[in-house]
């Protein structure tokens, strides 16, 4: 299996978001007005866990009374050292970012990116058209 980049994730789960919130059921009478190409955008980002698995594993210990970690939560330094993403794969993002014009801050944890940018510049990095 191939190894997926920090921005081909990004891209995927980005895409996969806008398939999701596009796909509930709007009434035939919707319409919708085109946005601005030149209106700032302001997009959040969800990077995929490193380890969902252990991710989920710890979220379920943290609220089992019979286990050893019950009770026992992360400070944002040591979900970002166990499940975010490493910092070479956030400022690949970043600077991909970068070539659409688009300014990009990461969250403690490096699992949430926050894109700052015109809407133009988001179509283009992202590859979408919005409505």
């Amino acid at each position: 299996m191939k190894k997926r980049t920090g921005v081909k994730v990004a891209t995927a789960a980005f895409l996969t978001l806008i398939a999701l919130t596009g796909s509930g059921t709007a009434s035939a009478k919707t319409t919708y007005k085109a946005v601005s190409a030149s209106k700032n955008q302001l997009v959040d980002i969800v990077l995929k866990p490193r380890s969902q698995s252990a991710m989920g594993s710890y979220a379920y210990q943290v609220v089992t009374p019979s286990s050893k970690n019950y009770h026992k939560y992360l400070t944002s330094k040591q979900v970002s050292s166990k499940y975010g993403q490493t910092t070479a794969k956030v400022n690949a993002l970043k600077k991909y970012l970068k070539k659409y014009h688009l300014k990009a801050g990461v969250y403690s944890g490096n699992m949430v990116m926050v894109v700052k940018g015109s809407t133009k510049n988001v179509e283009k990095a992202f590859k979408v058209k919005t409505v």
